[in-house]
């Protein structure tokens, strides 16, 4: 009988085993997944830092903002300034 109880609690231990091995192999598979997605994120951000940064530089902006647009720099008189408490 000791025998018998013995063999049961092994093959139960043994298929808890199998069975948190294969949960880890499916955690190891996601962690693995969600690796790729963020270097994809991180290499997508660099390529968009990089897109931003070139796209126009102030000058290029102001050049446009008076060329284009027709804007002009504000006149001494247009200029308000006020004192913020702190």
């Amino acid at each position: 009988m000791f025998k018998a109880v013995c063999i049961v609690f092994s093959l139960l231990l043994l298929v808890l085993c199998l069975f948190w091995r294969v949960r880890l192999a499916q955690t190891e598979e996601r962690i693995a997944a969600l690796e790729d997605a963020i270097e994809k994120a991180e290499n997508e951000g660099r390529v968009l830092t990089a897109r931003y940064e070139s796209s126009m530089s102030l000058e290029e902006l102001d050049a446009y903002a008076r060329q284009v647009l027709g804007m002009q720099p504000p006149g001494p008189e247009q200029i308000i300034y006020t004192e913020l408490p702190g």
